[in-house]
């Protein structure tokens, strides 16, 4: 794929298992490149079987959140995923949207969101969830995540002088990462 600066840039999807995908971007400027992979699988996204749309939008939703660009990853949660059910994505913008908090300083709307995300993570819907980090490739059990959730919570409370209810959810996040290293 030949890009406008004139660099040749390697970008393939590797089909695995059906509809699932992993998309290797290599760049100089990668935040550059999967803006640009956005804007291009914009012009694909009509030529596409519905089989490969469904995966471009799992890719699009790393994209988005690897460009830190939460609330397009946000508006297409909001839209559906053929992937994923309602629940993955109501959950997964919560996490968007505290992730999203946590870089603007919004300490309280990242823990309120947070909870949601937790919420989700602990319902029936995700009792077998192993999920590969986009950022970093770790495959992590559901218990982890909710144990780095409730960290995360009990740090920013903490922040923001509420010693008690910091108390409560690092003890959660304790219960959970004994939990996970248990496994």
């Amino acid at each position: 794929m030949q890009w406008s600066d004139g660099r040749l840039q390697q970008a393939t999807i590797d089909r695995k298992m059906g509809a699932s995908a992993t998309l290797r971007l290599r760049s100089a400027q990668p935040l550059k490149g999967l803006k640009q992979l956005l804007a291009f699988s914009d012009k694909i996204m009509p030529l596409l079987s519905e089989n490969a749309k469904s995966s471009l939008l799992d890719r699009r939703l790393d994209a988005f959140f690897l460009s830190k660009d939460y609330d397009g990853a946000i508006a297409l949660l909001d839209k559906g995923l053929p992937s994923h059910t309602p629940g993955w994505c109501r959950g997964t913008a919560a996490k968007l949207r505290a992730h999203k908090a946590m870089d603007a300083g919004q300490k309280a709307e990242a823990v309120k969101q947070l909870l949601v995300f937790g919420e989700f993570m602990l319902s029936d819907e995700q009792k077998d969830f192993e999920e590969c980090d986009p950022t970093t490739g770790i495959l992590y059990s559901r218990d982890w995540v909710v144990a780095r959730n409730f960290k995360r919570c009990a740090d920013m409370t903490r922040d923001t002088g509420d010693a008690k209810k910091a108390d409560e959810y690092l003890a959660e996040a304790k219960k959970y990462f004994k939990t996970a290293l248990e496994k």
